[in-house]
């Protein structure tokens, strides 16, 4: 739980919030959701999901892509640290994406949701 302190201290760090002087420390939840949401993508295991090539309306050529719960990700980027992954997670969520990572032994993926991402089949 936080002290009295710490509240001043959370609105001296947090300018954009109007400075509530007199808030109980049990009132740092409303602080809390005035803040913007901590982007928290889930990371998988490459196990749980399906490799697989599609085809984007836009792009003649197949891409990278991983097939999760009966949906198309496709490949976007691959982070070497969590911190910079969840970063770009939340930026692209931010901008009306569905993402999901998955680990990789050196890393983590980006993927993005393709709801018009057909299937390339193997020959």
């Amino acid at each position: 739980m936080f002290s009295g302190s710490d509240l001043q201290s959370f609105d001296s760090l947090s300018p954009d919030l109007p400075q509530n002087k007199g808030l109980e420390a049990n009132s740092i939840d409303l602080l809390l959701t005035k803040q913007p949401a901590i982007n928290m993508t889930p990371i998988f295991s490459q196990k749980a999901v399906e490799r697989c090539h599609v085809i984007l309306p836009d792009t003649p050529q197949p891409t990278g892509a991983i097939r999760y719960e009966g949906q198309y990700y496709a490949f976007v980027k691959f982070f070497p640290t969590v911190e910079v992954a969840r970063q770009k997670a939340a930026l692209m969520t931010q901008r009306g994406n569905q993402v999901l990572l998955t680990r990789v032994p050196k890393g983590l993926v980006l993927w993005v949701l393709e709801a018009d991402a057909r299937r390339v089949e193997k020959p």
